[in-house]
């Protein structure tokens, strides 16, 4: 009987190109990954703006900037980021055009002029009264927490009002506080179809909690600023600045199982309902 062998021929780096063909389907272009973005950010004068947020919405991803104007983000050139920050006009930029080994990554913001109505108040009576929600109460507690790479999260409760009046006073209730230190800042925005719009502060405020501020009370007078509202308005606290050699920050505020309307943003840009917070507002109304 004749024997018949069949030789089968070997693809010479069969490993290598099969890697060659799937790599592409399976990375996709370099250019549309992650990589990191280091930038700084500066005025019209080159001073440096601390705490500017800056979101890339395609990857869902958001980072703050330090007290020096810089951050770094993971992004692919095919991102586009969006900064904002009280006092400047949003900026949008295509990430790819930011990345130059050369000349360094630079963004300047433009100060935006914010036409305030002129309020003319001829009551010569005036009465104080409060929105919001002020409770000490432990019953219910709300954990506001993130870390190092989720600064730049809000957490307010809205305001009712109808009347004329001027905001003299915002403040909120804690129970504990896990940190060293943080640093906040206090947002005022209107309420616009249901959700916070525009800005109401004439310029930026903020200021700082410890451990110490655990069970407290904390108020921040707004009288010089003259902020005038006449309907619902929307008061945050947002988490901007911890020390480098701590992770992570968290706080426990008082809240309500009903009553007013809380809401959280986080790095995304995007407002989520939470349960009431104790924040509240001290108005002075015209009578």
């Amino acid at each position: 009987m004749k024997t018949i062998r069949i030789f089968l021929a070997r693809p010479r780096y069969p490993v290598i190109r099969l890697l060659s063909i799937l790599w592409p389907l399976l990375c996709g272009p370099i250019s549309a990954q992650a990589q990191p973005l280091s930038c700084s950010i500066a005025n019209s004068a080159g001073e440096p703006i601390a705490y500017v947020n800056v979101y890339a919405p395609q990857k869902d991803v958001g980072a703050i900037s330090d007290d020096k104007g810089r951050f770094t983000l993971d992004v692919g050139d095919s991102d586009t980021l969006v900064f904002s920050c009280i006092g400047f006009e949003e900026q949008k930029i295509p990430a790819a055009a930011l990345r130059n080994p050369t000349a360094g990554c630079r963004i300047v913001l433009q100060e935006k002029h914010y036409e305030f109505p002129v309020v003319e108040v001829k009551a010569t009576r005036y009465r104080k009264r409060k929105a919001g929600l002020d409770t000490r109460s432990d019953a219910v507690q709300i954990w506001f927490i993130g870390d190092n790479e989720q600064l730049g999260k809000e957490i307010g409760t809205v305001m009712s009002n109808s009347e004329p009046c001027f905001i003299e006073q915002v403040g909120f209730n804690l129970i504990s506080v896990n940190f060293d230190s943080l640093l906040y800042e206090v947002n005022i925005y209107e309420m616009t179809d249901n959700k916070p719009g525009r800005s109401l502060n004439r310029e930026r405020i903020f200021g700082w909690v410890s451990r110490s501020d655990a069970r407290k009370s904390i108020e921040i007078d707004l009288s010089a600023q003259h902020i005038y509202v006449e309907g619902d308005f929307f008061v945050s606290i947002e988490a901007v600045h911890i020390a480098s050699d701590q992770k992570r920050y968290a706080l426990t505020f008082p809240g309500a199982l009903f009553g007013k309307k809380s809401l959280t943003k986080g790095v995304d840009g995007r407002w989520k309902p939470e349960t009431t917070v104790s924040i509240y507002a001290k108005m002075k109304c015209v009578r």
